[in-house]
């Protein structure tokens, strides 16, 4: 197919208003504003398409960031259907990849060496109760992580808390990090902070800048004052080959730093772009935009496009309130039992809450059990998040990176002879040594008792005889297989009631250390367990139940984003639920307002609205945005 032709090809079945954004000339930066359902995907991959088959740029050059994993192998495979094998050269990843690749290459320059790690939410919150040991008055570990990444994703730091009589905060602050670097580690959003200082220094600047012709950004409205400026830091002044896509009425991450304003104010960082809107929706019919619609127009600051449906006639979508939160429940499934018996697919269902801690949601779940109607909960756990994988990682984190604390502390507590109090003296003895957990047990340096001593020295054996594998002999896979198997786990969970499932979510594991090894054979690179477990780090799988989708998805609102649904149920819409009491007291119920609109956008044909008279045994008031919605 010659270069015309295949420029037609990425045109065809787009509307004009998709037509003129995937064509938008580059010499200034264009703005996508895309409602729900508008087909924002799909105008992504083929503007890529188009900027490499009809305007020349090199594949190579070409850099597409997301935030989730999902949506960065989503675009990619549909960037092959289009153009074939060279949308493998092509860099999309999510905007934290990207700032670990950029840390990564220059780590010297950030007190770090290159086989640093990036440690998760539990690895942080370990981190940071070593440093509040000393009891830093009204901070707990994990508000001091949530709060520091906060500040980070602001550009904010220490200095300024300081001036803002912030002082304690300040100061675990400085300690926390100053612990992450000392186990040579960081934090997922001290990579962005890290990406940008290295990206200040103009020879590292040019060199990233030489090899980039086009950046696209998707689901711009959840971009961070942070991540903007290491995307300014990565183009020219002008912005010149900068396209980005959002919707300000599906922004609802403002709580971890993301920023409306980026999007609505696009204007006044880059005067000369472009702005194309695309607001015809192809999901929903007109009576669920509709009711969209007029729920989105109370907010304030929006750009202000009219979402347009593309089908008119559909169901009117249906408010029903309810005794009680049981009653609730009840009437959920049988409205799944009817759609069930019609032929309808459970993969076409969803029953969408507010949060997941409600009463109603475990009455839901006991109720769905006891009609045998099989479900999912979506984004309920990762793969790496369950406990057994996560005792797995914890060792090769400790083999990769002898300084990693949190992962020696979990190692070592579940030593048969050990526990928690052994671990919190050898971590003492450790810090204060200023050496590693297994060195303090290899040299003797604490007296922990005749049984634990032996606990402790069998440990170091372990660890010696784990490292002494053969890992060229092996193969990166085999030897993470004998790693697990000479650590004795599958042993350990043999007796243990769930230990079948255990053992399958550490084949699961074994399996993403073969397609790691897999893929470096094809790039021509050696597999590196650090490079590894930072990859695992950012891109954590979904478990297998919620990756195949099998059965009604039972989901919060935030976990549906990007989601589709023939037939929504969404309930709780109560005031204090729907807008959240505590989003209420902070100013946040534009953010509420948006999430009940992103929830009503995920139905297709049939959208169902529930409210309860009373909810954990107190009279419940109706929300307010189902008044606004044209639903009260």
């Amino acid at each position: 197919m010659d270069k015309v032709q295949m420029s037609r090809e990425i045109l065809v079945d787009l509307d004009p208003d998709q037509r003129a954004a995937v064509t938008a000339r580059t010499e200034w930066p264009l703005l996508v504003a895309a409602g729900p359902g508008a087909g924002k995907t799909r105008v992504l991959t083929r503007r890529i398409a188009w900027l490499i088959e009809a305007t020349g740029v090199e594949a190579g050059h070409v850099m597409a960031l997301t935030f989730t994993n999902a949506a960065a192998k989503e675009m990619g495979e549909r960037l092959y259907d289009l153009i074939g094998p060279e949308a493998i050269r092509c860099r999309l990843s999510t905007i934290h990849a990207l700032a670990a690749r950029i840390v990564r290459a220059h780590a010297e320059h950030v007190g770090l060496t290159h086989d640093f790690t990036i440690f998760d939410q539990d690895a942080q919150t370990r981190i940071a109760a070593s440093v509040l040991e000393n009891g830093e008055a009204g901070i707990e570990p994990g508000d001091l992580v949530r709060q520091v990444a906060l500040e980070k994703s602001m550009l904010r730091d220490p200095a300024q808390l300081s001036i803002e009589n912030r002082s304690t905060l300040a100061k675990a602050w400085v300690d926390f990090d100053q612990a992450q670097q000392n186990a040579n580690g960081i934090d997922f959003e001290g990579l962005i902070v890290k990406a940008i200082e290295l990206l200040e220094i103009e020879r590292i600047r040019h060199g990233w800048r030489n090899g980039i012709r086009a950046i696209l950004v998707d689901e711009f409205q959840d971009v961070s004052e942070a991540q903007f400026e290491l995307l300014r830091m990565l183009l020219p002044d002008t912005g010149h080959g900068l396209t980005v896509i959002g919707d300000e009425d599906q922004s609802l991450y403002s709580w971890r730093g993301a920023s409306t304003s980026l999007l609505t104010g696009f204007e006044n960082h880059f005067p000369e772009c472009q702005v194309i809107s695309l607001a015809r929706n192809y999901r929903s019919h007109e009576a669920i935009v509709g009711t969209a619609r007029r729920l989105i127009e109370h907010n304030s600051g929006r750009r202000g496009k009219e979402l347009i449906a593309h089908r008119q006639h559909g169901p009117t979508p249906v408010h029903l309130r309810l005794e009680s939160e049981e009653s609730e429940a009840v009437a959920i499934v049988d409205w799944a039992k009817r759609l069930l018996r019609t032929g309808e697919s459970p993969a076409e269902i969803a029953v969408l809450v507010r949060v997941r801690s409600l009463p109603l949601k475990n009455e839901l779940e006991r109720g769905l059990a006891g009609a045998g109607i099989a479900y999912h909960a979506v984004g309920a756990t990762t793969l790496w998040e369950r406990s057994e994988v996560r005792d797995v990682l914890a060792l090769f984190h400790l083999l990769a990176n002898e300084r990693h604390m949190p992962a020696f502390a979990r190692v070592f507590e579940q030593v048969k002879g050990l526990g928690a109090k052994a671990t919190e003296t050898v971590v003492a003895r450790a810090r204060e040594e200023d050496t590693t957990g297994v060195e303090v047990c290899r040299q003797g340096l604490v007296d922990l008792g005749p049984k634990r001593n032996k606990a402790a020295a069998r440990f170091v054996q372990q660890i010696d005889l784990v490292t002494a594998l053969d890992l060229d002999r092996l193969g990166f896979s085999g030897w993470v297989g004998q790693v697990i198997a000479e650590w004795g786990f599958p042993e350990i969970w043999r007796n243990e009631k769930d230990g079948r499932k255990k053992r399958e979510s550490v084949v699961q594991l074994y399996r993403a250390a073969e397609e790691f090894e897999a893929r470096c054979q094809m790039e021509g690179t050696t597999p590196a367990l650090s490079d590894w477990l930072n990859e695992l780090s950012l891109h954590a799988p979904q478990s297998g139940k919620e990756a195949e989708r099998q059965g009604l998805a039972l989901a919060t609102i935030h976990a549906s984003k990007g989601l589709e649904f023939s037939h929504v149920w969404l309930a709780g819409f109560d005031e204090g639920v729907l807008p959240s009491s505590r989003s209420l007291q902070e100013g946040r119920e534009d953010e509420e307002r948006r999430l009940a609109y992103v929830a009503m956008t995920r139905a297709k044909e049939t959208l169902t609205v529930s409210s309860s008279e009373s909810r954990r045994g107190q009279e419940s008031q109706v929300s307010r945005f189902l008044t606004e919605a044209g639903l009260g």
